[in-house]
């Protein structure tokens, strides 16, 4: 979180855009969360900061609606729900650069990938998604489309639907 505050006081300081950030506190440290509301503090961008809490699952949809960008960027990740919930809701997304994310995400067709613990690169990323949101809007439909093909829950459910009834076809 303290590479994407950083990164954000950067952008802020480079264009003349409007820009909010909207942090969750889902499994938040308490003590490295207070270490970031400092850095805000310190970096005197608490107006264009909104920390707002865990927010429950349910109400996920209603801010990936809200966001032009959702940004992620961890050391490591496995393939995580959010992003698949996020893509569904048609928003672009910078990723760190992990092979984890390849599946889903390509380099300025559908999101953008930038080096890990490179807060330079996620400025960059950031003003670029600010100087093209036609270019964004396309990428986020990509992303959701591409989304809805490969983590389709019905169509899922009938594909493991049809594994099983094949493997039971096979031992009856």
């Amino acid at each position: 979180m303290h590479l994407i505050v950083k990164a954000f006081a950067n952008c802020l300081a480079q264009t003349k855009h409007k820009v909010k950030l909207l942090v969750s506190e889902v499994e938040a440290n308490p003590a490295y969360l207070e270490q970031i509301k400092m850095m805000v503090n310190q970096l005197q961008i608490e107006p264009q900061v909104r920390f707002v809490g865990a927010i429950p699952h349910a109400e996920m949809p209603l801010y990936y609606n809200l966001a032009d960008t959702v940004i992620s960027v961890p050391y490591s990740d496995g393939m995580p729900q959010s992003l698949y919930e996020s893509m569904a809701c048609g928003v672009f997304h910078i990723l760190g650069d992990l092979p984890s994310y390849y599946e889903l995400v390509k380099h300025e067709h559908n999101g953008y990938l930038v080096p890990i613990n490179n807060s330079t690169a996620l400025t960059e990323a950031m003003l670029w998604c600010l100087d093209h949101p036609g270019q964004l809007a396309d990428a986020a439909q990509l992303g959701r489309d591409q989304v809805l093909q490969v983590a389709n829950k019905n169509i899922e459910t009938q594909r493991m639907n049809d594994i099983y009834a094949e493997l039971l076809n096979q031992f009856s």
